[in-house]
């Protein structure tokens, strides 16, 4: 199964069948735009798992932005400090 795959199939199937999908093709860092297309349909534990594999160099201020109605305070209080972090 590709990310692609997991793309086109997010809309159509239960948040649980989609995190077991995206554990099976997470197994490196995972592309920011990945997770900003599925971050609609999945859970709030999952969703920060995957933003926890986004390396520091790839954060930036429009994949804080984007992510932001989905993410807890704390996650996103997270983010924001690794990001300005990176810019130090």
């Amino acid at each position: 199964m590709s990310w692609h795959s997991v793309q086109g199939l997010a809309p159509f199937i239960s948040r649980e069948t989609l995190s077991r999908l995206v554990d099976r093709v997470a197994d490196g860092p995972i592309d920011a735009n990945r997770i900003i297309s599925l971050a609609p349909f999945l859970d709030r534990e999952n969703l920060e798992k995957l933003i926890g594999g986004v390396e520091a160099e790839h954060l930036s201020p429009d994949l804080l932005a984007s992510l932001a109605p989905f993410v807890d305070q704390g996650t996103l209080s997270r983010m924001v400090t690794n990001l300005l972090n990176k810019v130090k």
